[in-house]
């Protein structure tokens, strides 16, 4: 066993004094990912700011009881009662 340790082969000089080269897909891949978050995220947060909730213009600032009230009676919640009506008699065809 010593002897075939000791006969086992070198590596050519020029592959061991051979620099090493820089791989530069992965920085390319990192660059690309990092730019494509960043661009997502301004375009999450500009669309979250100009989002409207539901029944929005209805609403006031003020947050004492009878504001609150006045809101929810003002928020027309007629077509979510249609909404769960057909999703129940969806869910019962099944």
């Amino acid at each position: 066993m010593v002897e075939f340790e000791q006969n086992r082969p070198t590596a050519p000089a020029f592959e061991q004094n051979a620099p090493k080269q820089k791989a530069w897909g992965p920085t390319i891949g990192l660059i690309i990912i990092l730019l494509l978050i960043i661009v997502g995220s301004l375009y999450f947060f500009k669309n979250e700011k100009s989002a409207v909730a539901p029944g929005g213009d209805n609403e006031t600032a003020s947050n004492d009881l009878e504001s609150i009230e006045a809101d929810l009676n003002s928020t027309d919640s007629g077509s979510i009662d249609m909404e769960i009506d057909n999703a129940e008699q969806e869910i019962n065809q099944l």
